[in-house]
């Protein structure tokens, strides 16, 4: 059942989609990875309290910054209206941004953590608190 199925993404540098793979068996064994619709990485999953799956990841094409998505059919399709953009001023050292992790506050916002290089060029940790739309 989809409750028991454990979803992974993952990147593939040659053409910089996200890959899913799927196991029921607690990880002992996966399916074979499908490309999703999702360009970028790495990526973070967060069930939502409703199901549904929150995917948030580095975009490293200009607009360069980091993006979120969500699934309601357990990861399967990713559909472009249901994508989001937290922030898109990355800019420094050809896109080194991304590897987000999101946490889900107890009012019920989201808040997303990752690192970023803007038009300064400086490296750092930045969080941006946000929430899906109704």
């Amino acid at each position: 059942t989809a409750e028991l199925t454990i979803l992974a993404m993952a990147r593939c540098e040659t053409d910089g989609y996200l890959w899913r793979s799927t196991s029921t068996d607690g990880g002992l064994t996966w399916s074979r990875p499908e490309r999703t619709e999702l360009w970028g990485h790495p990526a973070h999953l967060l069930r939502l309290p409703d199901g549904r799956i929150l995917c948030t990841y580095g975009y490293r094409k200009f607009p360069m910054g980091i993006r979120a998505c969500v699934s309601s059919d357990h990861g399967r399709t990713w559909p472009a209206e249901k994508r989001y953009v937290l922030r898109a001023d990355g800019s420094g050292s050809g896109g080194d941004l991304g590897y987000p992790i999101t946490a889900r506050l107890s009012d019920g916002t989201l808040f997303t953590i990752y690192y970023f290089n803007g038009s300064d060029n400086i490296t750092h940790i930045a969080g941006t608190r946000w929430q899906l739309p109704e």
